[in-house]
């Protein structure tokens, strides 16, 4: 089973318009894989896929011999039964995405309106299919070529996406949100697309699309726009960076290293250390010379000392010779 979501908006809900109803006998019959049997010898294994669509068979709840386990715990491939094993969640991730990739086989193809051999297309989906395709109309009687396709299913896209989109250069999505449709294609497909947006609760006209479609159309023309923007780019980016780098890393980090560090550790240790040292040592020694010199003059030799005490005894017997003669 896979949900089915249906989008609108407020523009086709209020909206009016004169449709013929199908012959109901031409409608293809809707079926499903509803089930009262055993699908295998074995018995009913209710994850068994369709090799084709990778649909499982749809058995009701209660019916005989059908029973199986539902619920949103993962389950086993085949049996149903709730599964912890990791391969497994891998494999059951993988089908769910190609079952709902597969529906695509089940879609019609997109189709394409206006000028087919132009490089302009404009994509539309919901209520933008009737602004879209009068401005497209529009735009051809004025002799400027454009073409169009609208979409009606999104998840999957149709089989041809990839093909149309691949033959314009120039892709324009018109809608009124702020680009969903854009973002998905881009993701999907890399195509640069152009959004026409707005969110203002009033719909598209399709004067207002034929405008803003040809401006744009106008501007895809005017190619000598794009050429003179890559030689600037190229020569201002690359030739500056290189010399700045070399000049400003290199030189100047070699200079200041020498000049603090080697010159004046040398300076400071010669003058201080060596000079002082030997003041010093002159100063001592000068000292020691001139007190042994004052001490040798100083001590009398043996004859210095005879002939002081000779003239001292004479200078005694002079005075004695003295005092005697005021004696008398």
């Amino acid at each position: 089973m896979t949900p089915v979501i249906l989008l609108s908006d407020n523009y086709v809900a209020t909206g009016s318009e004169p449709w013929k109803l199908p012959d109901f006998n031409d409608l293809k019959e809707i079926t499903n894989n509803k089930t009262i049997k055993y699908n295998t010898e074995d018995g009913f294994l209710p994850f068994l896929r369709d090799v084709n669509t990778f649909a499982r068979p749809w058995a009701i709840p209660g019916t005989p011999g059908l029973e199986h386990r539902v619920g949103g715990l993962e389950k086993e491939d085949g049996t149903g039964n709730v599964s912890y094993d990791s391969d497994n969640h891998q494999y059951m991730t993988d089908m769910r995405a190609w079952k709902i990739d597969n529906i695509a086989n089940d879609i019609d193809n997109l189709e394409l309106y206006g000028d087919l051999e132009s490089d302009t297309l404009v994509v539309g989906w919901g209520s933008t299919y009737g602004a879209i395709t009068q401005a497209v109309n529009r735009l051809n009687k004025k002799g400027i070529k454009v073409a169009s396709t609208h979409f009606v299913h999104l998840n999957p896209f149709p089989d041809n996406t990839g093909e149309i989109l691949k033959k314009f250069k120039n892709v324009i999505i018109p809608e009124l949100n702020t680009g969903q449709l854009s973002k998905l294609i881009r993701a999907k497909f890399l195509v640069d697309t152009i959004g026409i947006n707005k969110v203002n609760a009033v719909p598209f006209t399709a004067q207002e699309l034929e405008m803003k479609i040809g401006d744009l159309i106008q501007s895809f023309n005017s190619k000598p726009v794009e050429e003179p923007a890559a030689e600037p780019v190229e020569e201002v980016v690359e030739e500056p960076a290189a010399e700045v780098v070399e000049e400003v890393v290199e030189e100047p980090a070699a200079e200041p290293v020498e000049e603090v560090v080697e010159e004046p550790a040398a300076e400071p240790v010669e003058e201080v250390v060596e000079e002082p040292v030997t003041e010093r040592v002159v100063e001592r020694v000068t000292e020691r010379v001139v007190e042994r010199v004052v001490e040798r003059v100083e001590e009398p030799t043996a004859e210095t000392k005879e002939l002081m005490d000779s003239a001292q005894d004479t200078t005694e017997d002079s005075k004695t010779e003295e005092e005697v003669q005021v004696d008398d």
